[in-house]
């Protein structure tokens, strides 16, 4: 009985882990533009807050620094992708392809 009631507390843990890992994460809505920046090029993603309250992670394109390393296709071109932060409304920290 002690080995289930232990093995279903474990299993209810591990369910809810990443939801908080992903809140505990400060989100580019409550960093300032150069934040997000540095966050993306130091660890390649970002966390952005929706308008729902739910927080996902952003790991859109190369980081701002390495522009030359996106190799685009023949119909496409480099443009940046933004996120919120709370001193613009869009703060370029990637580049991606877009068609």
């Amino acid at each position: 009985m002690k080995i289930r009631n232990f093995a279903f507390l474990l299993l209810t843990l591990m369910s809810t882990l990443p939801a908080h890992l992903a809140t505990a994460q400060s989100v580019t809505n409550d960093m300032t533009c150069q934040q997000a920046i540095a966050e993306y090029e130091r660890n390649g993603r970002v966390y952005v807050r929706q308008r729902s309250g739910r927080v996902l992670p952003i790991y859109v394109g190369v980081p701002l620094s390495q522009k030359n390393r996106l190799l685009c296709d023949f119909d496409q071109f480099k443009m940046y992708y933004t996120v919120p932060t709370k001193d613009k409304r869009r703060c370029a920290i990637s580049w991606i392809c877009q068609n």
